[in-house]
């Protein structure tokens, strides 16, 4: 996902084995459940840097949970990642998680309106 236009990078890939690659599969899951309800989401899954806390922000999220990269990092690694999102949020206007939640859904596909290939023998 990117943030700086709130739109899907790969729209026909998906993450990778482990750690920070399967961030996709997260993104995925709270778009897919934040387009269908209005109920609070929180996140998990491939967060690494503050980016990918803005990510599930745009598709959804509520909020971004991440005890293994505190774990891995250290605590300090929050500051690095507070630092990172109010000096985005300054830059593109934004006062508030609120004025940027969900920004990104009107530009994802559902799964079931991805065209799929028909399968090969």
């Amino acid at each position: 996902m990117n943030i700086e236009t709130a739109r899907p990078i790969g729209w026909r890939s998906i993450g990778g084995y482990g750690g920070p690659y399967l961030i996709n599969y997260g993104l995925r899951g709270v778009s897919e459940i934040a387009s269908r309800v209005k109920i609070p989401i929180s996140a998990v899954l491939g967060v690494w840097e503050w980016e990918n806390i803005v990510r599930y922000i745009i598709v959804g999220a509520t909020t971004v949970q991440s005890a293994t990269t505190v774990i891995m990092q250290g605590y300090n690694v929050v500051k690095k990642w507070l630092n990172g999102i109010l000096n985005w949020m300054e830059k593109k206007g934004y006062e508030s998680i609120n004025d940027f939640k969900g920004l990104a859904l009107k530009n994802i596909l559902r799964t079931k309106d991805v065209e799929r290939a028909p399968e090969r023998g």
